[in-house]
């Protein structure tokens, strides 16, 4: 009888084990995370500003617009330290690319480039 409940025991937590693996990997993170590729690069300007450009890609199969970036100062241990937001122009299709530029945050030894919002352009009716 100890064997059997043991055994019993045994095949619910491993159930319950692999219910909880399964759960925590729903959805595959943010879609910010999932559509878009982002490319940055930090230059000095003429006058001495700290500016960060690049590209951003939409990996996605929708259509996007109202595209805005979120631009993260980093100090030396990776703490965010100042940041400032970017609108990207225009509209986003499957597979396009468009270039954005910024003024760095004032703070930060490096910085950290993300999409802070977008939205999906609605799909014609017909």
């Amino acid at each position: 009888m100890t064997r059997v409940c043991t055994l019993i025991l045994t095949l619910v937590l491993l159930g319950l084990a692999v219910g909880t693996a399964t759960a925590q990997n729903f959805g595959g993170g943010r879609p910010e995370e999932r559509l878009f590729t982002i490319s940055s690069e930090t230059v000095r300007t003429r006058s001495g500003d700290t500016t960060v450009r690049g590209l951003i890609e939409n990996r996605g199969d929708e259509w996007v617009k109202r595209i805005v970036l979120l631009v993260e100062g980093l100090d030396a241990s990776g703490r965010v330290v100042g940041w400032t937001y970017a609108p990207v122009g225009g509209e986003l299709g499957p597979g396009a690319r468009n270039w954005f530029e910024v003024r760095a945050p004032r703070l930060g030894a490096t910085f950290r480039v993300r999409v802070h919002s977008f939205e999906y352009l609605p799909r014609a009716s017909g």
